[in-house]
């Protein structure tokens, strides 16, 4: 074997061992020195270096844990202190509140027109510059302060406005002969003293009536009179005991009919009077002129022979 091959003396396969000697010298993985006696004093001066940089690690991340825990501790108690109710408030300054002063209208001057940006005060002290002041009359209230009072000017050539005075209310209607709107009435046929035109079942008859009859047959002969459905100037007579109902033409006869409404049955149910006398008139149809009122075997229907009917006071 040759001395190459040879395995120096204390070298171990794997891990770092201190270097061996050998013929008085020290080898460093192969690599041989001299050196033999300052070797060991090397490896301890590099072993303490390194120690002393971990303990300065140490101290100076211990001295940062120091500090913030005293911070935390610091800040802990600050605000553990702290009370909400005794937070204090700035007051901001105030800020003075400036008036407005009033505008100045523009003002009429003697001639009518306008000087705008001129108060009447100034206007007036202008024209009254030299000349003495004349007294405010008696009636005259002083102007509050800061208004301008401008003066009713008429152009010249002007007519004062008047007033319209208004149209007096239409006169009413007065419906022609006796009859007075809203009274009750009874009709009296011409010639028949004792009897009355009234309603029966509806139809419309002369019957020999009294203040002995009953107080049915009595109502029946009483009539309210009202102003023509179909012209305020004739007339329309309305049951009194029948309230609605209206003496009406139909067919030629004449009925106590309910009113209905429309032009139909307001010009069947209107009469126009023709005075004959006192109190005496004819009742002529309003949409049949040549037909009147007339009793005919003790009925009323429409005919071109009229009968009298006298007002009379009803019964």
């Amino acid at each position: 074997m040759s001395t190459e091959d040879r395995q120096p003396p204390g070298l171990r396969v794997g891990g770092w061992v201190p270097p061996y000697a050998e013929n008085g010298t020290v080898s460093y993985g192969g690599v041989f020195s001299e050196a033999t006696t300052e070797v060991p004093h090397v490896v301890a001066a590099g072993a303490a270096t390194r120690r002393d940089g971990r303990r300065r690690v140490l101290v100076v991340a211990g001295a940062a844990l120091a500090v913030l825990g005293v911070t935390g501790v610091a800040v802990y108690e600050t605000a553990g202190t702290t009370d909400a109710a005794t937070a204090r408030f700035v007051n901001l300054p105030t800020v003075p509140t400036v008036p407005a002063f009033p505008v100045p209208g523009p003002s009429v001057s003697a001639s009518g027109h306008a000087a705008a940006g001129i108060s009447g005060s100034a206007a007036a002290s202008t024209r009254t510059k030299g000349k003495k002041s004349a007294p405010a009359s008696a009636g005259a209230s002083a102007a509050p302060s800061g208004s301008v009072a401008a003066p009713a000017v008429s152009s010249p050539g002007t007519a004062p406005a008047t007033t319209t005075p208004a149209a007096p209310p239409p006169a009413p209607v007065v419906p022609s002969g006796p009859f007075v709107v809203g009274a009750a009435i009874s009709l009296q046929p011409g010639g028949m003293g004792s009897y009355r035109v009234r309603h029966r079942d509806y139809r419309a008859r002369v019957d020999r009536i009294a203040s002995r009859n009953n107080a049915l047959d009595r109502a029946d002969s009483r009539f309210v009179v009202r102003a023509g459905l179909a012209d305020a100037s004739c007339v329309s007579f309305e049951s009194s005991n029948y309230p609605g109902y209206f003496l009406r033409h139909r067919n030629g006869e004449v009925w106590l009919d309910r009113q209905t409404g429309g032009s139909l049955y307001a010009g069947d149910a209107t009469f126009c009077a023709e005075e004959r006398g006192p109190d005496t008139v004819v009742l002529r149809s309003h949409n049949y002129p040549s037909r009147y009122l007339a009793v005919r075997r003790s009925r009323i229907d429409l005919s071109s022979r009229a009968t009298e009917f006298t007002v009379r006071s009803p019964l």
